[in-house]
C-alpha cells in the first residue's frame, strides 16, 4: 500500500516540474548560438551517427576539444538522430531535463525538511490545515527551478551537460539521503540505495566532470542534518565515501590529461594566487548577490574589467571572507548555518579561478546550477519559520502580507526568467545583452559574425571595428584581423570609404598582402585608380579571401 503522504509529495514534485516546464517552454523558439553550439553540435561530426562506434568513441576519444563527458555527447547524438539540426528538439530536451530536476529538488527538500521545519516527523504540517509543509516543498522547488540563474543552463543548447549532470547528481544525492536515513533509523533491506547513489554519481561524472564535488557534499550531509560523524561512526561513514572519492580522482586526472592537450590551465606565474583569490571571492559574492537580486545576468563576465578597477573586487572578497568567519562562529551553536554555506561553496569550487582554464571569465551563471539547491531549500525553511511565528503571535494582515511578498518575489523571478530567455533567441540578441553590460571586443566580434552570417554587412562592419578597437586596447596582437574583417564586410555593404579606413588600420598593424588587394577593390569603387593600382602591386599574387591569422 502506497503511503498517502508519499503520493502527496510526488504530486507536489510533479506540479513543480510542470510549472517549470511551462515557464521555460518559450526557449524552444530559440536558435543555436555561435558560442560552443557550433563545435558541440553543428560542426561536430562525432554526433552524426548513433551506433556502437559512436558510443565507443564517446568514451574513448576527446570530442570537440572538450573534456570527457560521454553521456553528454551520446545525448546530442540521440538528438541529432531524431531532430537533425533543428534546434527545437535540443531545446525541448533541455527543458524536460530541467523540469525533472525541479521535481527532484522538491523530493530532496522533503527528505531534508521533514521533522525539522514546519512539519512533524511524517512531514505533515501542524498549521493551516496541513498546507504549510506542502507549500514549503512547492516553493523550494520553484524558488530554485524558476530562478533567472537557471536560464543559461536551460536555454543554451550546449549546456545540456548542466541539466543532465544535475539530474544524475540529484538522483545520487536522493539515494544517498535515503540510505543514510535507513542506516540512522536502523532499517532493514540492505544498502541498495547506497549502490544506486554510487551508480548515479558515476553517470553524473560521465555527463560533466565537475560532478567531482559531490562526495564532499555528502560528507556535509553526514555532518548535518544526519549527525553521522560521531567518534564511534566517523571511520565507517568516511570509508563509505572511498569509492566516491576514487571515482572523482580518476575522472579529475582524466580531465586534466584531456584538457592539457587543447586548453592548458593558466599557470600561477601569469595569474597569481592572490589574483585567483580576489577573482574567486568576487565570483562567490556575485553568485550570492544574484540569488537575492537577479539583475544584470549575462553570458560573459571578463576578468579584465575586474582588474581595471580592482577595489570593488577586494571589498567583495573581504565580505565573503567575513561572512565565512561568521558562519564558522555561528555554526558552533547552529550547525545548519555552516552546513548550508558549505553546500553552496563546495559545488562552486571546480569552477573558481583557482583552476582557471581557457577563457578569461570571472564566473558563469550556469555554474550555480546545483550550488543553489540547498540554499533555496534553507531559504524556504527560514521563510516558513517566520510565517509560523507571525501566524502564532501577529495579526492576520501580517500573515497575508508575508504571503503576498513571497508571491511578488516569485512573479519577479518568472518575469526576469522570461526576459532572459528572449535574449537567447539567437546570437544577435545574446551578444547584444552582453554588450549592454560588458562591452568587450570579443562580444562585438561574436555579434559581428552573426550579422555577417545573416547578411547584415553594414552592422557587422561596425561591430568588427569595435572588436578591433577593444582588442588593440587590451594589447591583443590579433587585433588587425578584426579591422580586416571590417574592411571586407564594408566592401560588401558598399561602404567603400569605411572599407579603406578599416584596411588601412589593419595594414598598419600587420601588412598582409591580401589586405592591399581588398583595399584596392574599395579604392577602385571610389575612383582612386592610382592608389588602387599601387595596392595591387603591393598585393602581388595574394588575392584570396580574408582569413584569421593567429598570432598566439
Amino acid at each position: 500500500m502506497t503511503d498517502p503522504k508519499t503520493i502527496s509529495v510526488n504530486k507536489i514534485a510533479l506540479a513543480a516540474g510542470l510549472i517549470s516546464f511551462l515557464v521555460f517552454l518559450r526557449a524552444v523558439a530559440g536558435d543555436f548560438v555561435n558560442y560552443d553550439d557550433p563545435r558541440f553540435i553543428i560542426d561536430n561530426p562525432g554526433i552524426r551517427n548513433l551506433d556502437g562506434n559512436m558510443i565507443v568513441a564517446a568514451f574513448t576519444q576527446q570530442f570537440s576539444n572538450d573534456y570527457w563527458a560521454p553521456l553528454t555527447w551520446i545525448s546530442f547524438a540521440i538528438d541529432y538522430h531524431f531532430w537533425g539540426l533543428n534546434p527545437v528538439g535540443y531545446h525541448l530536451v533541455n527543458i524536460l531535463l530541467h523540469a525533472v530536476n525541479t521535481a527532484l529538488v522538491v523530493l530532496l527538500a522533503d527528505r531534508l525538511l521533514k521533522g525539522r521545519s514546519g512539519g512533524d516527523e511524517n512531514g505533515a504540517s501542524k498549521e493551516e490545515g496541513g498546507f504549510l509543509y506542502p507549500g514549503m516543498l512547492l516553493l523550494a522547488g520553484l524558488l530554485w527551478g524558476l530562478h533567472p540563474l537557471r536560464v543559461e543552463s536551460v536555454a543554451w543548447v550546449a549546456e545540456r551537460k548542466d541539466v543532465l549532470y544535475g539530474m544524475l547528481a540529484l538522483c545520487s544525492t536522493l539515494c544517498y539521503v535515503r540510505d543514510a536515513e535507513t542506516v540512522t533509523l536502523g532499517g532493514k533491506g540492505g544498502r541498495r540505495y547506497y549502490l544506486y547513489s554510487l551508480i548515479f554519481f558515476l553517470l553524473a561524472l560521465m555527463a560533466k566532470p565537475t560532478s567531482v564535488f559531490l562526495p564532499m557534499l555528502l560528507v556535509v550531509a553526514d555532518w548535518y542534518p544526519f549527525d553521522r560523524l560521531r567518534k564511534e561512526k566517523i571511520a565507517r561513514v568516511l570509508a563509505e565515501k572511498a569509492p566516491y572519492f576514487a571515482l572523482a580522482t580518476l575522472v579529475t586526472l582524466l580531465t586534466i590529461i584531456n584538457m592539457s592537450k587543447t586548453t592548458a590551465p593558466y599557470s600561477y606565474s601569469e595569474f597569481s594566487f592572490l589574483e585567483r583569490v580576489i577573482i574567486s571571492g568576487y565570483s562567490i559574492f556575485e553568485f550570492c548577490r544574484l540569488m537575492i537580486y537577479p539583475v544584470g545576468i549575462h553570458l560573459f563576465n571578463t576578468i579584465a574589467l575586474i582588474f581595471a578597477n580592482p577595489i570593488p573586487a577586494y571589498a567583495k572578497t573581504f565580505a565573503v571572507f567575513a561572512f565565512t568567519c561568521y558562519c564558522v562562529y555561528a555554526g558552533r551553536k547552529k550547525t545548519s548555518v555552516m552546513a548550508v554555506w558549505l553546500s553552496f561553496l563546495i559545488p562552486l569550487l571546480p569552477t573558481l579561478a583557482f583552476f582557471q582554464v581557457g577563457v578569461d571569465v570571472t564566473y558563469s551563471t550556469r555554474h550555480s546550477y546545483l550550488a543553489t539547491v540547498v540554499p533555496s531549500i534553507a531559504a524556504v525553511a527560514i521563510l516558513a519559520g517566520i510565517y509560523q511565528k507571525i501566524s502564532e503571535t501577529g495579526p492576520r494582515y501580517l500573515r497575508n502580507m508575508s504571503g503576498a511578498v513571497v508571491a511578488l518575489v516569485m512573479v519577479f523571478h518568472v518575469g526576469m526568467t522570461e526576459h532572459l530567455i528572449t535574449s537567447w533567441k539567437n546570437s544577435g540578441t545574446l551578444w547584444s545583452r552582453v554588450i549592454r553590460f560588458n562591452p568587450v571586443g570579443r562580444a562585438f566580434n561574436y555579434r559581428a559574425l552573426y550579422f555577417m552570417d545573416t547578411g547584415q554587412f553594414s552592422a557587422a562592419g561596425d561591430d568588427f571595428m569595435a572588436a578591433g578597437a577593444g582588442a588593440a586596447e587590451a594589447g591583443n596582437p590579433e587585433a588587425f584581423n578584426y579591422y580586416a574583417y571590417a574592411g571586407d564586410v564594408f566592401n560588401r555593404a558598399g561602404r567603400y570609404q569605411d572599407a579603406v579606413a578599416a584596411f588601412s588600420t589593419a595594414i598598419r598593424l600587420n601588412p598582409w598582402p591580401e589586405y592591399y588587394y581588398h583595399r584596392s577593390l574599395a579604392l577602385q569603387k571610389l575612383g582612386q585608380v592610382n592608389e588602387a593600382a599601387e595596392d595591387l602591386r603591393m598585393a602581388g599574387t595574394r588575392r584570396g579571401e580574408i582569413v584569421f591569422h593567429k598570432m598566439w
